[in-house]
């Protein structure tokens, strides 16, 4: 944007050029610029206040978005995504229902836009990690089982726990989100992991080659379940084992967590019953 000083500046370099009867006569010209030059800095001001403002209104519908969000975690975990009533989350959050409706459309839009804000994080940890382990991997030779399932559970553990640092309830949302029964909300959830569960099930086939897709399914769900169990209630397991079990301490937990996994995943398959009526 062109600065009233710089205005001022052209207005000037123009009089210097005049001889002085053609400034006598050119007065009234100049004195219209000075207006001109006036009206400009009346311009410029008006412009800036209004980009301040501008800036304003949107941190503060940023901030208003955020202050949703916040409260409709906090009432899914506690009601479930079905039964949480849109009204308490408005009066959660300090706003009306139209304001709440105007950021995210309906109670559906506010529930993609939840767990969109801390399934991305992940999924894009996920990706990063697929992406390593598959440039990594040496011709002709699977990866690393333990690290395959580092990189499936590693990304939710480590958000969950330092959000719950933080007091936060994202830890117990995630349990919530893989457990729910809810179509909508699993279809959300399918089809915003799609890629990498089926990323992550292509690794542990290269590992595991003796295994059916049938049986390797039912493990990478078995592993899912799990997970949830250990993101639901934190605080259960850490009373139930007397202290002894903290789900928030990762460093702790990741490599039990993971042997179990890896033993599941490598026991042999069990034969079917109508196969063993026949031995």
């Amino acid at each position: 944007m062109l600065h009233p000083y710089h205005i001022r500046g052209l207005i000037s370099q123009s009089q210097s050029d005049l001889t002085p009867g053609m400034q006598s006569s050119t007065a009234g010209l100049f004195a219209a610029e000075r207006l001109t030059y006036a009206a400009a800095w009346i311009f410029y001001i008006t412009f800036v206040i209004f980009m301040a403002s501008k800036k304003r209104l949107r941190i503060t519908s940023s901030r208003t978005r955020q202050r949703i969000l916040d409260a409709a975690e906090r009432t899914f975990v506690e009601r479930g995504f079905e039964a949480a009533a849109i009204r308490e989350i408005a009066t959660r959050a300090r706003v009306s229902l139209p304001v709440l409706y105007y950021h995210f459309g309906s109670k559906g839009g506010l529930i993609e836009a939840v767990l969109l804000r801390r399934l991305e994080p992940i999924r894009q940890a996920h990706e990063t990690a697929l992406i390593r382990i598959r440039q990594e991997m040496a011709p002709g030779r699977p990866p690393s089982l333990s690290e395959v399932l580092a990189a499936m559970v590693g990304p939710a553990l480590e958000m969950a726990r330092a959000e719950a640092r933080r007091g936060s309830v994202v830890m117990r949302l995630i349990g919530r989100l893989l457990i729910d029964p809810s179509p909508r909300l699993q279809d959300v959830l399918l089809n915003h992991l799609a890629g990498v569960r089926q990323g992550f099930f292509e690794l542990l086939a290269r590992c595991l080659p003796e295994h059916s897709k049938t049986t390797l399914y039912w493990r990478q769900e078995f592993i899912w379940g799990a997970l949830a169990l250990l993101l639901c209630n934190p605080t259960r397991i850490l009373r139930k084992t007397e202290g002894l079990c903290d789900p928030l301490d990762t460093e702790s937990l990741l490599p039990h967590f993971l042997a179990f996994c890896a033993a599941g995943l490598q026991a042999p398959a069990p034969v079917p019953s109508h196969q063993k009526q026949r031995l």
